[in-house]
Order: structure tokens, then sequence, then C-alpha cells
């Protein structure tokens, strides 16, 4: 199993940072997704890291992204993020009904094991990362940085694990 694993902007500190409230998302996401990293390969898949650290433009974010994922032949692509505005819960963005079932589990899971809203799967044709990475790809919008819920019941772990769990369930 391959796997690319990527958070989503740019800098924590610079330009394309996303969103920031109770949690900062570009920090967060990098937890998520290192974790998500150490425990696909400790279970023995292959997992490349295509985060984009630069200080870029959201347009050179994604596209230098995309570039690094496109550069491996992987299962699946996963990009993680933390949502804004109000909301709470976790819900996952696909292109393409292939990742339904992986996408349907990941939310589940996080949901359980946060003790946040399900609020489900969407296919959304206009996210680039989902329409530009060769594999089959969802982005993950684990929680919102600015609910109370959401941060209180925060685990980037459990959040990591239960990706990896939607992973290893749906990859042959």
């Amino acid at each position: 199993m391959v796997f690319n694993i990527h958070a989503g902007h740019g800098n924590p500190m610079g330009r394309g940072c996303g969103a920031v409230g109770l949690l900062d998302e570009s920090f967060e996401a990098r937890r998520v997704k290192d974790e998500l990293i150490r425990q696909l390969r400790y279970y023995g898949a292959v997992a490349y890291d295509c985060t984009f650290d630069g200080n870029a433009s959201q347009n050179a974010i994604l596209n230098g992204i995309v570039k690094k994922c496109n550069s491996h032949g992987v299962d699946k692509d996963v990009s993680i993020h933390l949502n804004a505005g109000g909301g709470t819960g976790v819900e996952v963005y696909i292109y393409s009904e292939d990742m339904r079932k992986c996408a349907e589990i990941t939310c589940d899971l996080i949901s359980r094991y946060l003790g946040i809203r399900n609020r489900g799967v969407k296919i959304n044709k206009s996210l680039y990362v989902l329409r530009k990475t060769a594999a089959p790809a969802m982005l993950v919008e684990c929680a919102f940085v600015d609910n109370e819920t959401d941060r209180e019941r925060w685990n980037y772990e459990r959040v990591a694990s239960s990706i990896a769990q939607a992973l290893f369930a749906t990859t042959k």
C-alpha cells in the first residue's frame, strides 16, 4: 500500500497558512499528517509527505502539493485540513465515488473518536487538489478551528488513527 499524505496550506508562519481560531489549522494539520505517516509506515505502508512548506501564494502552494503528489505512483491521496466558519464536526470532500467508502469510514471514526458531529461526505469537483492529483483523493476537514466543542475534544493522534484505519480498510 502506497499513499500520499499532505497537510494543506503553506508555511505555518507565512502566507497561505490556513484558518486560525481556537486551533491553528496549519499547525494541527501538520501534527495529524506527521502522526498519520508514522502510523502508516509502522504498519508497513509506504507514505510520502507531499506537504508544501514554502511561503507562497495559494496557487503556488496548490501547484507544489499536486506536483509532489503526482511524482509518486500511489493508491490514495489524503489532504489534511481543519475547517472554519462557525460550524462543528468532521467532513470529507471527494472528487468521485471511488473514494466514498474510505471517506465514509474516516468521517465515522473521527466523529466517534472525538465525539463531534459527522457532517458526512461531499463530492466537490472544484477543489484543486482533488481535481489535479492522479490518484483517488480525499480532503479531510478534521474539525472546526473556531468551535469550542471541537477544540475541547481535539486529539490529533485519534484523528490520524481514524484516517489510517480507513485507508487500510479500503486499500487492497
